[in-house]
């Protein structure tokens, strides 16, 4: 922790702490060579391939300039700990009013999705697109006139080709963080599509939506944000709950179609059913784990219904047996006069002649009444 009063490359005396997350610590210092309040990232990691990360994603974000955006003015590295020097927002953060106000009327948080969303939007058009990763309530201030103003850029990357999340760069909030940034899957914009739905969902139901893995992973389910939130217009609830897939693939192809489906519900009037995502996209052991129970599962079910057809069948088969060799019906015919009946002898084994086949066995014929004409 850097001490207050304590000066930074000769220029930034440090006033407070702003905060601090997995990834670095805010700090509000004093710029003695502008004469401003400025807010200064200090990384928490501090090894060689984030220091080279920091510098190569430090120079691109010194060029933007976006009314949503707050400005990248110095970046430095003191006793192999990068530091990044931005415009400091003041004023209160989403997370903050959430905790204050509970949800949020549709109306602001439809003015702050057009906002924050063209900040995105405008990072993702960027030649390489640089990514966010990190968007969140705490990570959206709200300026003295109102503007929602995306801040902290401590762990964006620029995307070059299909770069696949840096180890040592790698961070996420639950909640707000799609499955792809937990383990080693690729992040790129539609990463950054699932945080703005997930932080749009946070306003609008006053609270975060369960947890992308343990979705993935059947361990939890996304309750749908009309249940939380009644007012809230369907054709914006399925705009969101469309931007939380839990596959990439089955997101908005950008960040601009998301925002235009949440005013117009004809744009993208149905959600279309998140996929289990592939097993790299979770921790590794974890998904091991995940697949070795699907297969035995798999195997039990494909098992269990054998049996049971097997059982069937044979029951089936054994009554198709029985009707064949059941023997014929006599038939019947009238006689003037009774006569005397008596079984068949029974044969050397016990069982009555032309009578084989039957599931018993007599040992000897009964005896049978003699029936004399009456006179």
């Amino acid at each position: 922790m850097i001490e207050k009063g304590v000066t930074l490359n000769n220029r930034y005396r440090i006033r407070e702490k702003l905060g601090e997350g997995g990834m670095g610590a805010v700090y509000l210092a004093f710029d003695t060579s502008l004469n401003m309040d400025v807010a200064i990232k200090a990384s928490l990691r501090p090894f060689p391939e984030v220091e080279r990360q920091f510098v190569r994603e430090a120079q691109l974000l010194a060029g933007l300039r976006h009314p949503n955006l707050p400005r990248v003015i110095d970046y430095f590295v003191l006793d192999a700990i990068p530091y990044l020097v931005m415009d400091y927002i003041p004023g209160q953060d989403l997370e903050t009013l959430i905790r204050k106000e509970g949800r949020q009327s549709v109306e602001r948080v439809l003015a702050w999705a057009r906002q924050v969303g063209g900040a995105v939007s405008f990072l993702h058009s960027q030649t390489p697109p640089i990514i966010h990763r990190d968007i969140k309530p705490g990570n959206i201030r709200l300026s003295a006139e109102g503007e929602a103003i995306l801040v902290d850029f401590g762990i964006a990357k620029a995307v070059v080709g299909d770069q696949v999340t840096e180890t040592a760069a790698r961070s996420y909030t639950p909640g707000y963080a799609p499955p792809e940034q937990y383990g080693a899957m690729r992040t790129g914009p539609k990463s950054d599509q699932y945080a703005l739905a997930a932080t749009l969902y946070a306003l609008l139901a006053g609270q975060k939506p369960a947890d992308a893995v343990q979705r993935a992973l059947g361990e939890a389910t996304l309750t749908p944000l009309s249940q939380l939130a009644p007012e809230v217009p369907a054709g914006m609830c399925a705009a969101i709950e469309r931007g939380l897939a839990v596959r990439p693939e089955d997101r908005f192809s950008d960040v601009e179609s998301l925002i235009r489906a949440l005013e117009d519900p004809l744009a993208q009037p149905t959600v279309q059913t998140p996929s289990a995502i592939p097993e790299k996209a979770v921790p590794r052991r974890v998904g091991r784990n995940f697949s070795r129970w699907r297969r035995w599962g798999l195997a039990g079910v494909a098992l269990g219904g054998a049996v049971i057809l097997a059982f069937f069948w044979g029951i089936f088969w054994q009554g198709v047996g029985r009707l064949r060799q059941a023997p014929a019906a006599p038939v019947i015919s009238p006689s003037p006069k009774p006569t005397s009946t008596r079984l068949p002898e029974a044969t050397a084994t016990g069982r009555v002649a032309g009578a084989a086949t039957l599931p018993y066995e007599i040992t000897e014929p009964p005896p049978l009444p003699t029936f004399t004409p009456a006179p």
